[in-house]
């Protein structure tokens, strides 16, 4: 994920202003903004045509076992926003007071393109880490657990080797993606569906890109904050995963018990 974006964006930079190419240099923080998720545009296009090939497949099954696409799992996904709110809030009466609030003026077409490609961007990652991997590697090993842990692992190292975030935060960061995509793929299990997977990765970047993130000059998140503890992300993490099933999934916990039986 990180070399795709890296080469993208150096790509954008690179001609960026220049005469005959179609970039304009006063859309500077447009490029910067867009230029992560561009190329999942494209992968999904090539996925699509990979798999429909390869396995002769509707695409739509990586997603639901009825063929179906279930809007309101994927809405319901969007209840993680409360969850970082009420943490975010926490941390802000208790922890820091080193947030700012900034208005972009270009806010509401940056937020719109937002809405799109980031939630584009998650789907992509979940159909191929909660959808293609993790289906295949349950016809392999026909244990789920052994699944969840290697596409959480695969997820965890795409969204940190060379990334910011990792480059901030260290090891930590590392550890807070592999929780996230263990949550993700226990989700997927419990409902059966990517659906809600998909609803919950989106709402979490497009929090982390509109609401509240660090502050350098590319971001156009409504807060702002300049320095975060590693370790508190990492106890945010696990905690927002932990209040998400117990809101909402108490009643079916039970169900990760396939995790560690053998599938026929």
């Amino acid at each position: 994920c990180e070399l795709v974006r890296g080469g993208f964006a150096y790509f954008l930079d690179k001609i960026n202003g220049k005469p005959n190419t179609y970039i304009n240099p006063d859309l500077g923080e447009f490029i910067y903004q867009y230029s992560d998720d561009l190329p999942f545009v494209f992968a999904l296009i090539f996925f699509y045509i990979g798999f429909r090939l390869i396995h002769q497949r509707d695409f739509i099954t990586l997603i639901s076992p009825d063929s179906r696409f279930s809007w309101s799992l994927f809405f319901k996904g969007f209840a993680w926003v409360l969850i970082l709110v009420i943490i975010e809030s926490i941390y802000l009466i208790f922890g820091s007071s080193d947030y700012q609030f900034s208005l972009n003026q270009n806010f509401i077409i940056l937020a719109l393109g937002s809405l799109f490609l980031v939630s584009l961007q998650t789907s992509v990652e979940e159909i191929v880490f909660r959808g293609y991997l993790l289906q295949g590697l349950n016809l392999i090993f026909k244990i789920p657990i052994i699944a969840v842990l290697i596409t959480s692992i695969l997820f965890s190292l795409a969204h940190s080797l060379g990334s910011e975030s990792y480059l901030e935060y260290g090891p930590t960061f590392l550890i807070s993606a592999l929780i996230l995509g263990i949550f993700l793929a226990d989700i997927t299990l419990i409902t059966d569906r990517l659906e809600l997977a998909m609803g919950i990765h989106a709402a979490n970047n497009l929090y982390d890109t509109l609401i509240s993130s660090k502050n350098i000059p590319e971001n156009i998140s409504l807060f702002l904050y300049n320095e975060r503890n590693p370790y508190l992300v990492l106890l945010a993490t696990f905690l927002a995963v932990i209040l998400f099933l117990l809101i909402f999934y108490r009643y079916q916990i039970s169900r990760l018990s396939i995790l560690f039986k053998k599938l026929s």
